[in-house]
């Protein structure tokens, strides 16, 4: 059996393989420090790492998403910070988009301090009248949970609440090497601990928020490692190979991160799912890795409706190995939303920020076909005919999954157009 540091630097080799280096052959590191953007844990799944710029997003980025009412948005964006308690003893800084009534005045968000919002987003102003049906968003590997905030904003802006945790131990600013097998187990955790605490507000919370969310119409969604979390909280079973477990027998071994981790999730495999989804919507996601992955022989006993979105010019978590195989062994209503080309950050908000043009990262963003804010869109609205299809019962927005090619997307699907 291997060591316990064995197990960390081949599931970092898969990292970093699967979820952000373009090398097949892309070696482990177990130093945070030294992870770069060529690492999958520390590739651009991390929107805004170190960002050494107070620029602001591009006026001309903003995501036109009026065309999925026909008009203008129907409310403007809030932003509420909370806290999530996650597992592990973790304290959860966690962030909440919600719905505004239009023309509500404030202060506007500046993410990080240096990252404009997109839909003009306002600080804890009072929200619209809910309830509203939720959408828990998992961030990527070494990301962080204002990542994608073209999406979490856009779905506000069309009746939606969203939480998204930071998954404390695997974010850009506290990557942790030695926590990466924790996360396997702790990440579902979170995003489960993250609904609670949208469902169930606490002393010192506005008053707003109780009833904000329609406890009954609930989504999951994220990004590449976030992918993996949203498919594994809608009930994928997760394995491991038993070779690539620690031994948690040995002395001080039930003190390490990955033995406690593994000693919530009970036996392999392991069971995340929380039966208050109804919907998963995973974007270039990571899932079938060497040293874990989904049971995809398991996958066709779910039921809950699965959307997921992936890109033909990701070379990081591939068609091939990520989406194709989920995809087909999906037991419910599915698609598969391809686009052409693209890439594994088409899903995120990094090729908006100064960091791209560093040179580690401006491959990923010079000459984009298709361009960021033609992507942004697609995502959007895909993700927001899905909501409405199964979250709001709006049942015509599911001839948006026709199979077939549409725009710079294709599609495929099963059980839900007839």
């Amino acid at each position: 059996m291997k060591s316990y540091l064995a197990w960390v630097a081949a599931v970092l080799a898969l990292a970093a393989t699967a979820c952000g280096s373009d090398s097949a052959t892309a070696t482990a590191k177990t130093d945070a420090a030294s992870d770069t953007a060529t690492d999958g844990a520390g590739n651009a799944d991390s929107s805004a790492a170190d960002a050494g710029s107070a620029d602001s997003i591009a006026a001309d980025t903003t995501v036109d998403t009026t065309a999925d009412t026909g008009g203008a948005a129907p409310y403007g964006v809030g932003v509420l910070d909370v806290k999530v308690a996650g597992p592990g003893g973790r304290s959860l800084p966690a962030t909440i988009w919600y719905p505004i009534p239009p023309g509500s005045t404030g202060t506007v968000v500046k993410y990080l301090g240096m990252m404009a919002s997109p839909g003009g987003a306002l600080e804890k102003v009072e929200s619209a009248k809910g309830p509203f049906p939720l959408v828990a968003f998992s961030h990527g590997n070494q990301g962080m949970r204002q990542q994608s905030v073209f999406l979490t904003e856009a779905l506000a802006q069309h009746g939606y609440v969203v939480i998204a945790p930071d998954h404390v131990g695997n974010t850009y600013a506290d990557f942790d090497a030695k926590l990466i097998g924790a996360m396997v187990v702790w990440r579902p955790l979170d995003l489960r601990a993250a609904i609670d605490r949208a469902l169930k507000p606490e002393a010192g919370d506005p008053a707003w928020l109780t009833g904000l969310v329609d406890a009954e119409h609930i989504a999951v969604s994220g990004h590449s490692f976030g992918g993996y979390t949203a498919l594994a909280v809608a009930g994928a079973p997760v394995d491991v190979p038993k070779s690539y477990l620690p031994d948690c027998s040995l002395p001080g071994a039930s003190t390490e991160a990955t033995c406690s981790a593994m000693a919530l999730a009970g036996s392999l495999p392991w069971k995340f799912g929380d039966p208050r989804v109804s919907l998963t919507l995973p974007l270039a996601h990571c899932g079938q890795l060497p040293g874990f992955g989904f049971v995809l022989s398991l996958l066709g006993d779910l039921k809950i409706p699965a959307i997921l979105q992936a890109a033909s010019g990701d070379t990081t978590c591939t068609l091939a190995q990520q989406a194709q195989p989920a995809y087909a062994a999906w037991g419910g209503p599915k698609a598969l939303v391809t686009m052409d080309g693209g890439n594994h950050f088409s899903y995120s908000d990094l090729c908006n920020l100064p960091l791209a043009q560093i040179p580690q990262f401006a491959g990923y963003c010079k000459d984009r076909v298709p361009e960021l804010a033609a992507a942004h869109a697609s995502v959007i609205h895909y993700t927001l005919a899905a909501c409405d299809a199964w979250l709001r019962g709006k049942t015509d927005r599911m001839a948006e999954f026709k199979p077939g090619a549409a725009g710079i997307v294709s599609i495929q699907s099963s059980g839900i157009v007839q």
